[in-house]
């Protein structure tokens, strides 16, 4: 092996440990993965006088950078008329601060399976690492892994982010590497467990509809794969077979609440009324919203609704009428403007590229976190935020690379 495959290779087992570096391992491997993986970019640079790759897209690097200043303007500029400056400051800036994962993937991103192999194997960590914290809280009533997953819903949200990676790893690997490929299939199991584990309906549902919506579309990978996904589906059957009585156990507990169907029927009627709360702050406030991480102390003191029975929530279990409430027009049709770009964008890219699962894949998360946000928020969790901006930049470089290849 050469020194110039050599400084590839260690820059992209810096993308594997930066990005594990976010999971909140300890001891946390990032600054190793900071230190390899641009080390590896640097090297090359000077000593082969071969620019960074990204320098080959430069032109659509630019235009990275205008939707970027486009999402930090529609956080920003609200956060000046909100009822707490200081507090949704604070909170815009650290939302803009949660795109460093989007940058370095951007900059150390190659066109290599070396570099692919490096994100698969990041994610299907950390699915491994979510389907272990859910074995320690079924066996032994632990709740920890990398931090503490808190609820059922951010345990699915985050075993979401994973997931379709871990799907797409095995379709790319399998060819060629199939030990790497069944790791691909272990770990999609192992998510589709974790998700089912959570009774997460919101997850659930998401997942169902991105599914269904990708293999409507003629152009997917997918479609080239139906008999791969008839396996998949057999084998998770058989999974949930041999676990069904965990898995039932977990769902009779969250639903009846104790065996009592009323409770999770008014909690899930309290959901209708905090969205209605919501929508009447957007109301009283339609251009710049209350401002961000304002939302309990308006909802408290003037907006809470009769017979509501969580007081003391910080969003509106929906990511439309949480950025509405939070940020009004204003920062809402910026913030939307980006993320329903990226979607456009890769499914104008798929529809062109089809040799390329990895943007496939972008898109499913996209679609299942948008889904899934629907009856719930994780844009407050610096995790789910981190992971989804991170594959943004992933999708968007590999979209253009493909580009300049034709």
């Amino acid at each position: 092996m050469d020194r110039l495959e050599l400084s590839y290779k260690i820059q992209n087992i810096g993308v594997f440990l930066l990005i594990v570096g976010y999971f909140g391992f300890h001891p946390n491997p990032f600054g190793i993965g900071i230190i390899l993986g641009f080390g590896g970019l640097i090297y090359r640079w000077v000593k082969f006088k071969k620019l960074p790759d990204i320098w080959k897209i430069k032109d659509s690097f630019r235009t990275f950078f205008v939707i970027f200043l486009v999402f930090c303007v529609s956080f920003l500029l609200p956060a000046f008329f909100s009822l707490d400056k200081n507090l949704s400051l604070s909170a815009a800036v650290s939302q803009i601060n949660r795109w460093r994962p989007c940058f370095f993937a951007l900059i150390l991103y190659n066109n290599r399976k070396e570099f692919f192999l490096s994100v698969f194997s990041a994610f299907a960590l950390g699915e491994i690492s979510l389907a272990y914290g859910c074995w320690q809280d079924v066996g032994r009533g632990a709740k920890r892994f990398f931090g503490e997953y808190g609820s059922p819903n951010i345990l699915a949200a985050m075993a979401n982010i994973f997931l379709p990676w871990c799907v797409g790893g095995s379709f790319y690997f399998i060819k060629n590497n199939r030990i790497i490929g069944l790791l691909g299939i272990g770990t999609s199991l192992m998510g589709f467990a974790v998700v089912l584990y959570s009774a997460s309906r919101g997850a659930i549902l998401a997942i169902v509809l991105t599914l269904l919506f990708l293999i409507s579309i003629k152009h997917s990978n997918i479609c080239k794969n139906k008999r791969t996904i008839i396996l998949v589906g057999i084998i998770c059957l058989f999974v949930i077979g041999v676990f069904s009585k965990v898995l039932s156990d977990r769902y009779v507990n969250i639903i009846s609440k104790d065996n009592k169907p009323e409770v999770i029927a008014a909690a899930d009627f309290g959901r209708v009324r905090v969205w209605k709360s919501a929508f009447l702050m957007f109301k009283d406030y339609p251009l710049t919203g209350v401002g961000l991480n304002n939302f309990n102390t308006p909802y408290r003191e003037k907006y809470l609704q009769p017979g509501s029975t969580e007081p003391f929530l910080t969003h509106a279990h929906n990511i439309f009428l949480q950025n509405l409430a939070e940020m009004g027009l204003l920062g809402s049709l910026g913030f939307w403007g980006v993320l329903f770009f990226q979607i456009y964008y890769l499914l104008r890219k798929t529809k062109k590229f089809t040799v390329s699962p990895w943007l496939i894949c972008g898109l499913a998360v996209f679609l299942i976190g948008i889904l899934h946000n629907m009856v719930d928020y994780f844009f407050a969790t610096a995790f789910f935020e981190r992971m989804l901006w991170l594959q943004w930049g992933i999708c968007y470089a590999q979209g253009e690379f493909l580009e300049q290849g034709t």
